[in-house]
Order: structure tokens, then sequence, then C-alpha cells
């Protein structure tokens, strides 16, 4: 059970910071303060003039701020207010804090750090802080920055809530348990469940009326209009509507009035007949309010329990549940698999550690297996030695262009024992600007084969291209969607699979190719971030979940291969066959849901001749059913997350992705098989690692690297597997559809950043020839496997490479870009 906090709860008024409360407390953490920011006063030019209170902030929500002083009283809690100034110096969607000169007093965020720090020093107890950011990542990164520089732990509980699997208690009337269909509107549902009314006082969208104004959202008729009105925007894309009933866009402000009594008092009592409304231009409304009043507030339903009316997201997606689900135990596969089962373990010796090497290749710089055993006999030493060593590395790499760690897009640590991370990992942090947002993802293990005397071993991808550039995930705040990252490490780093950026190398393009550096997932319970203590299939399952959760909002589409590190233990052979049969059936689940969608295209879908059925139900197909003793809308749950993988979108239904898959290994003598055979097209290649320990004892951890924004249109995917008497070779090589440069039926010209232009103005180096690029990415990955033959030393490992980039390179005629690879 984790620990109990003390929380300071920010609040705006709105019903997802108050609503954020009650999940703290359902938590089991204790909200010690409340916090807000209120605009300055208005000057009052004519008796009478009534004062609107809204500032034009990206970050906070000010109108209605009237109302805010009788939280206090209503919640039985302290508040703490400050003016700001609403101004954001910083507009981009990450906060730098490394640069003062960036991260001066200007910009509004501080104004929440000042208050903040007044509040702690009332209450120096206060260790966490919570927001109800949802979907706002420009929102939830300022929030963490600000509670991170004060030593506060960040919460942010309905963190993409709209994502995650609904509540066992969020069913809807006459729907089979099995179906487990989810409201569009669950947010708001799991409000009105908890005795929650928060009063919409704005609209900015010209699809929602002017008579909302003043409607309760956890009403189920407001919540039925909110999907009625903003259908017709999103006629293909469920996920975006499921964010705009919530208003996530801006679409409407609310003010919240009243909760459960076990935490509000009382009740915001406003008379709705004094309320005015104002039209502005473009369709927005907002309502004038009067003077507000507080009354006791009484339990709405005693049948129910305070505590017991709170919501919480189901654990697991559909995809992952049918896992635990199955009652069908999992076949030991080992001979199957050309593995002996007269050996004690499936992992028979350790494989070699390599030398250190540095490749350069185009924009990119790696090195690998950094060790410093001469720096110190302990690893804090060791490690502060291996970081002077990198920066020297980078230096001479910078004659023409400027290197440091900020570069670096993926860290791979190793330890000799894990008992050494408490050392190394703040030193490892100091390499990398205090402030900077978004570090490079990291994988840590700990293994028994690092070189003598050496206790720390580090590999790192350097992308030479412009930083600023840089898109990641880096989400510090618990919350029930994935575990928050505790380390200096990003979950995610995406990097264009492109030769060039823009002019000047600043401009990240959203929809092309990307790379997605991701970093090692163990199966922490999100929420609590206290490891799981189920079964091992149920760990191996939400790990693998976390990386998935990852990868879909980064909108990765395939995984080109995958990584399952496993801590030593008596059970190994059993915990390989766990491994190795969630990776399938995980790929599997997704494989057989988007058959049975590609199947049901083209069937009819309007012929219902009745006028109520709305937009959305003539798009979707979606049935009306009863929720709650009125109509809405529902869905089936996950169906509007990302597909992953997306197997459509890659060219699933024409082609093998996943073909040359070797299932025999050759008896011949030779070091390759000879016997490939085809395999799932779904599903990539494995590799189950053994390693000595990782990190807080978990049993697994899962780690890829993903490929998004994959198209017909804009690459071809080859993914080619090699079997040997040592391991395997994963070699993934994506190529474009079209052969000439002045083809631009998919719009490339000239100037597109498909076209690698080497006269440009750009201040990065283009990593491939002119005209289309032939290669993007390959990846090469070397595990041990246990066989009789004794594994390859480095030198035979580097031979090997060569001649699969030799081959490779041969076969797509142009030069291949090493950006990964594991040993």
């Amino acid at each position: 059970m984790a620990s109990s906090l003390n929380v300071i709860a920010l609040i705006s008024g709105g019903k997802d910071s108050l609503y954020s409360i009650l999940h703290c407390f359902q938590n089991g953490h204790k909200v010690i303060a409340l916090a807000n920011l209120r605009p300055p006063p208005e000057p009052v030019n004519c008796p009478g003039q009534q004062e609107t209170g809204e500032l034009d902030s990206m970050m906070y929500q000010t109108v209605g701020h009237q109302a805010i002083p009788l939280y206090a009283e209503a919640l039985g809690l302290p508040l703490y207010r400050q003016v700001t100034r609403g101004k954001a110096a910083q507009t981009g969607q990450d906060y730098d804090t490394s640069d003062r000169a960036q991260a001066s007093g200007d910009d509004e965020i501080e104004d929440l750090f000042a208050l903040l720090q007044d509040v702690k020093t009332h209450h120096p107890t206060a260790n966490a802080l919570c927001s109800g950011a949802i979907l706002s990542t420009y929102q939830r990164t300022r929030v963490d920055s600000v509670a991170l520089r004060l030593g506060l732990t960040p919460l942010a509980y309905l963190w993409q809530y709209p994502s995650l699997p609904p509540p066992q208690d969020r069913q809807i009337d006459g729907a089979a348990q099995d179906a487990r269909p989810d409201s569009l509107t669950g947010l708001l549902d799991d409000m009105a469940a908890a005795a929650c009314d928060a009063r919409i006082i704005k609209t900015a969208s010209a699809g929602i009326p002017e008579r909302m104004l003043w409607s309760n959202v956890a009403d189920p008729r407001a919540r039925a209009q909110l999907v009625s009105s903003m259908a017709r925007f999103y006629p293909d894309q469920e996920a975006g509507l499921r964010s705009a009933v919530l208003g996530e866009g801006g679409e409407y402000e609310t003010l919240a009035i009243c909760g459960p009594p076990a935490v509000w008092k009382k009740k915001i009592v406003i008379d709705p007949d004094q309320i005015k409304t104002v039209s502005e231009p473009g369709g927005a409304s907002y309502a004038l309010i009067p003077p507000a009043t507080l009354a006791p507030n009484s339990p709405v339903n005693t049948a129910t329990p305070d505590e017991d009316i709170v919501r919480r997201p189901g654990m697991f997606d559909a995809q992952f549940r049918r896992l635990l689900d199955d009652d069908q135990p999992v076949k030991l596969r080992i001979g199957q698999a050309g593995i002996s089962t007269k050996q004690p373990s499936v992992f028979l010796r350790p494989f070699p550690h390599a030398d250190a090497s540095m490749l350069t290749h185009g924009a990119h710089v790696v090195l690998t297996n950094e060790t410093a055993p001469d720096a110190g006999d302990d690893a804090e030493s060791q490690i502060e030695g291996i970081y002077a060593n990198l920066k020297r590395k980078l230096q001479t790499q910078s004659v023409s262009r400027s290197l440091t760690m900020s570069n670096a897009t993926f860290c791979l640590l190793l330890l000799s024992n894990m008992d050494d991370f408490a050392a190394v990992n703040p030193v490892y942090a100091k390499m990398f600007p205090t402030g900077q947002p978004n570090p490079p993802a990291r994988v840590t293990i700990a293994v028994d084969s690092l070189p003598p005397k050496a206790k720390v071993s580090l590999s790192v991808i350097v992308d030479a291209r412009n930083r600023k550039s840089r898109k990641a995930l880096h989400v510090q705040s618990r919350s029930y969607w994935a575990p928050a990252n505790i380390g200096p490490y990003s979950q995610a780093v995406n990097e264009p699979l492109t030769s060039t950026l823009t002019s000047g190398g600043t401009q990240h393009y959203h929809r092309l190719p990307e790379l997605i550096h991701l970093a090692g997932q163990i199966p922490l319970v999100p929420h609590t971030m206290q490891l799981s203590g189920q079964s091992f299939r149920s760990q191996a399952t939400l790990s693998l979940q976390h990386m998935w959760r990852v990868g879909q909002e980064r909108e990765v589409d395939l995984w080109p291969w995958g990584v399952a590190f496993l801590a030593t233990h008596e059970d190994a052979n059993s915990r390989v066959e766990v491994a190795d049969w969630v990776w399938k059936e995980a790929h599997k689940a997704v494989e057989i849901r988007q058959l049975a969608e590609e199947g049901g295209r083209g069937r009819g879908r309007d012929q219902d001749s009745d006028d109520d059925i709305d937009v959305w139900d003539r798009t979707f197909g979606k049935s009306t059913t009863k929720q709650n003793g009125t109509s809405g809308v529902s869905a089936p749950a996950g169906q509007h997350l990302h597909p992953l993988p997306n197997l459509e979108q890659v060219g699933h239904f024409n082609t093998q992705i996943f073909s040359d898959v070797p299932t025999e290994e050759s008896t011949s003598g030779s070091t390759e098989t000879t016997t490939p055979a085809p395999a799932l097209a779904s599903r990539p290649p494995l590799l189950i690692v053994n390693v000595a320990t990782l990190p807080l004892g978990a049993p697994i951890e899962w780690w890829s690297t993903g490929l998004a924004h994959l198209t017909a249109e804009n690459v071809h995917i080859d993914i080619r597997s090699t079997l040997t008497s040592y391991g395997a070779q994963h070699v993934t090589i994506l190529s474009p559809t079209t052969t000439s440069s002045t083809d631009d039926d998919d719009g490339r010209g000239r100037d597109s950043p498909y076209t690698d232009d080497t006269n440009n103005d750009n201040d990065t180096e283009s990593d491939g020839p002119s005209g289309p690029i032939k290669t993007i990415f390959t990846a090469i990955l070397i595990s041990a496997n246990n066989t009789t033959s004794p594994p390859p030393n480095p030198t035979a490992v580097q031979s090997i490479i060569d001649s699969a980039i030799n081959s490779v390179e041969h076969a797509v005629g142009s030069p291949v870009a090493i950006l990964d690879g594991t040993a």
C-alpha cells in the first residue's frame, strides 16, 4: 500500500480540479490546502459594471473566479490565492527552466510557483500537488515542473482518463457484460455517480447552444446534448469527440457547486434567475454569475457510502484483460524453440560484453558499452568517469555541430549490482541540464557480464539535429494511465525518420514517419507506483500494457521487435514461455479485432430512417441505448484507441510484414538457418534476455522501439530475421513507395521534408543521399541463445553485423543507418 501524501489541491472552480480532489481521498491521501490563481481586479469605469474576470490564459481558468472564496468553507479547507497576469513567456508544449532567461518571472507559471511556495510556508508537511489535467500536455508539464522544483509529488489522476478502460460500475443497461461497452461521456458519467454538480458557465464552440449555459454536465440530458452538439465536428474521430464533450479543447468551462457530502460540507447556491447571459462574436457566450451563498450539503443517496461512489478506471484494457481471462494454461514449447529441456535453464551462458565503440552515420552518433573502471572502485566514481569520456568523444564530433548529452535520445544503463542505482542515478541526472524538458528514454538493468572491475556501462544514441525540434512524452505525475517516470528519463522520445527537417532544423513535422525510442516498463501499479503483487502472468501483462499505452499515445504503428528482460529466477523456463505467450497473444488480440473491423466495412449503416438518430449514429453505426433511464450513445470500450499494431495502416491486408522468421536451426555447420518459414504478419520477433536484477526488484521489464505514422503512401516495411547458432538478428528496413524525386502524388515536392535536399540551409547534416530516402531505419539485435556452439567474440559479432549491413545495403541500393542495437 502506497504511503499517504499531504496534498495541496490546485483549483480553478472547474469540474476537473474539484473531481481530482475526490480521487486524492479515494487513494488514501489527505488534502490539506487549496490553491488558486486569480486575475487582477478590472478597473470599474461606470456604476453597475460587472467584472467578467477572464484572462487570455492557456494555463488557468479564471471565468467564474468570483465564487472561488466560497470553496474554503464549502470543503472545510484553507484557501490560498494570488494574482496572476495570465501571460506566457514560453508558449511551446514543454516548459524549460534550464535557461533562466527563458524561465523568467514574466511567465504565468512562475506565479503558480510563488503561490505554492507561500502555501508550503504555512503547511511545511505538504508533499504532493494535485491538478485536473486530462489531455493537456501544456498544462501537465508546467504543473509537473513547479511541483518537482518544490519537492512535491505531482498527482494527475484524470490524466488520459478518456483512454482508460471503463470502471466496473460504469455499465450501460441492456448490454452484454463481455462486450464491456463504454459511454462516450465516461468521465462526466463518473462525476454524476459521485454526486458532483458542475454548471456550464462559458461556451466557446459554435456547436454548443447558448441555452446550455448553467446546465449541469452531470445531468444525463446535458451529456447527451454535448455528444449531439459536438458529433458533427468529429465524424470519423471518436477520440476527438470524447475529448470535446469534456471541454478539453476549450469548448466550454464549468463551475463546480456541489459534490459528495463527505468532502463537500456545504454547497454553493446561485440563483439562476439572477444569471445574465452575454453573447460574443463567433458563437461564444458566458454567464455573469451573481453573488453566491452557501447552504448545508445533505447526502443524495444514503444507500451508497461516499467513499464507494468515486469510480476508478479498470486496470486492464480489453486487449490485455483477455490474456488474464483466458483459462487455457500456457503450454511449454521450449523443445520446439530448439532449446534443450535437459538443461537447468534456458540461459546457459552470459553473452560477452562488447568493447566500447562509436559509430557515426549522418545525423547520428552511437556510443556503446562505455565503462570507466579506472575512475574508481565505486559505481559513483565510474559513472563520473563515463560522463567525462562521453563529453570528450562528443566534442570530437562537434567540429560542424555542437553535441552534448542533451542531444541523446536513448540510453542503456547497465549495472553490475542494482544496489548501486541510488548512487549512480544522481550523477546520471547531472548529464542533462536541470529543468530541461524531455531527457532521453532509458532502460536500466543489472547484469553479470560487465568487464572485470566495471560496475557501470552506458550506451547512448545521439541525434545531432536541433534539439528544439524534439517531441517527447515525459509524464511525471501519478495517474491511472501508466507509471510516472520517477527518474531523469522520458517515457518516449520521437525522432523523425527523414534526412532533413525544415530550414533551421527546428520544425518537427507532425505526420512524418517517426522512430519512437521507449523507456523500459516494469509492472508498477500506476496510481500507487508500487510493484504489482499478482502472478507473474499478470505482471508480464501489466508491464507490457504500460509499453503499449505509451506507444498508443505516441501513435506507434508497429513494434519491429520486442525485448523482455527477465530477472534471474529458479523458474526461468516457465517464465520465458509466459513472456513469449503474452507477447504473441497481445498481438493476436489486435489482429482479431482489426480483421473483424475490416470484414464489417461496407455494410449498410444508414438503414434507420428515424430522424431522431443523429450524425454520430449515421457515421459510426453506433447504437442508441438506455443509460440511467435516459438516451445516451455508447461505443465498444477501447475502440477509439490508436491500433497497435496498426495492421491496416502498414499494409497488413495485402502483404505479410514478418515474412522471414526462421523456425529451424541449420545442422549443416553454417551459422545461419536455411529453413525460413512465414510467420503471422502481426507478431514481431521477441528477444528474451536473462539479467541479474531489474529496478525495484521487478521480475520482468519490457522494451522496444516503435515506428509511427507509417502508411502505404510514405513507406514500405521489410523486416528480415536470421537465426544463428548464438542467437538471432532482426533487421528492419523502411523504404519509400516512390522511386522518383519528381513524383509528388502524395504531396512530396522538392521542399518537402521527405526529400533530402543537400543544398538547403538546414543547420543539420544530411544522413542520406539526395532524392527519395531509400533506407530510413535498421535495427540489428543480437540475443544469446542456448546452443552447444560457443557465442562469438566481439570481433566476430562485428563481422556478422557488417555482413548483414552489406547485404541490406546491396538489397536496397543505399546506405543503412544503424540507429539502435543491443547485445
